[in-house]
């Protein structure tokens, strides 16, 4: 239908006594079909999330409108600065949030192997509030300095590629989660000098 419209349109000259309320019904259209778009966009998300909701035990709720699930993986959770004890994890990044959980099951040479159990919430880190820093003195690993404490968190990985991954990863959903507030400061800001 949208293209049939567009197409005549295109055919409809300024001066024709539809050409306007053509022009009006076309757009009315174009946004029905762009909030069908993110409506189906949303609906396929939560169907990522929820069956992670569904395993975490802790009764974290991480389905919200916006949340995307971005990368799913094992990693390790440093625990002391030699780096011999690590805590086996699941990672979700969502591209607002970082679940570090771990699961009551078996673990294989330290790192997570899912058997079907279920997981135990250890952080829920809103990533607008940390920062990525070097490798911390791990190969496979870098660290996250939460921006208002001293709080160090060192992950490992698997190998460089999966490290240089992930943090490219994270990276990216703390820039955009940067902006979204520095946008929604502007609006308040904007807002008060009404």
């Amino acid at each position: 239908v949208l293209t049939l419209l567009e197409d005549l349109q295109n055919h409809t000259w300024s001066e024709h006594p539809d050409a306007e309320g053509l022009d009006r019904i076309l757009g009315k259209i174009r946004n029905l079909v762009e909030q069908t778009a993110v409506s189906r966009q949303e609906a396929e998300n939560s169907t990522k999330i929820i069956p992670i909701q569904k395993l975490l035990v802790d009764g974290k709720c991480l389905v919200a409108r916006s949340r995307r699930l971005i990368r799913d993986a094992p990693l390790s959770l440093v625990l002391d600065s030699s780096g011999s004890r690590k805590l086996a994890c699941r990672g979700f990044l969502f591209n607002d949030l970082l679940v570090l959980a771990t699961e009551s099951g078996q673990q294989e040479r330290g790192l997570f192997r899912h058997t079907g159990g279920v997981y135990h919430l250890k952080y829920s880190l809103k990533l607008e509030e940390w920062s990525v820093s070097d490798s911390h003195g791990r190969r496979h690993g870098f660290a996250l300095h939460k921006r208002s404490t001293d709080e160090i968190l060192v992950l490992e990985f698997d190998s460089v590629e999966d490290r240089d991954g992930w943090r490219a990863d994270i990276k990216g959903g703390i820039s955009i989660q940067l902006l979204a507030s520095l946008r929604v400061q502007e609006e308040r800001g904007e807002a008060g000098d009404d």
